[in-house]
């Protein structure tokens, strides 16, 4: 599986400046705390959004296309005993629909995988995110048996070939 979106596009660690972009694609309270959690600060600036996105374990990395502008944004972590887990997955609001987030999963993927063996690729969605659902489910997610709240679930698939 080759995703679609990729020609054109670089992954990089992010930079002080990709932060305040990022908090622009935001639009409230409720969509930050959705997005990276119930102690998400609010209003967001790139500053405070980088510290509120800081945690030591996660690897975050960002896309951007030919002229440098940020496509994308996401994290992994490594989760005993060999999952990485995906968090914080955003596409700019308006590249959204061209598949971008799939080069993001594989990106990111690639990356964890450069660094440990996984057999389990992970990530857990809002289960009226029917956008994001539809993505993943696309990508080869499932959703895991006994994970399934009333309003986030965990998708988990084997690692891409």
């Amino acid at each position: 599986m080759t995703p679609t979106a990729d020609a054109g596009l670089a992954q990089r660690k992010p930079e002080p400046g990709d932060y305040a972009q990022l908090a622009g694609w935001i639009p409230d309270v409720h969509a930050a705390q959705r997005w990276a959690g119930p102690n998400t600060p609010w209003p967001l600036d790139g500053p405070g959004l980088a510290l509120a996105l800081y945690r030591e374990q996660a690897c975050p990395h960002v896309l951007v296309d030919e002229t440098g502008s940020l496509i994308a944004f996401g994290e992994y972590h490594f989760k005993p005993p060999a999952i990485v887990r995906f968090a914080r997955l955003i596409v700019n609001p308006a590249r959204r629909g061209q598949h971008i987030i799939d080069t993001l999963i594989f990106r990111l993927a690639a990356e964890a995988d450069r660094h440990r063996a996984s057999d389990t690729l992970e990530l857990a969605v809002f289960a009226d995110n029917a956008h994001a659902v539809r993505a993943y489910k696309r990508l080869g997610f499932g959703i895991c048996r006994g994970t399934v709240g009333d309003d986030i679930m965990t998708l988990q698939r084997e690692p891409f070939d």
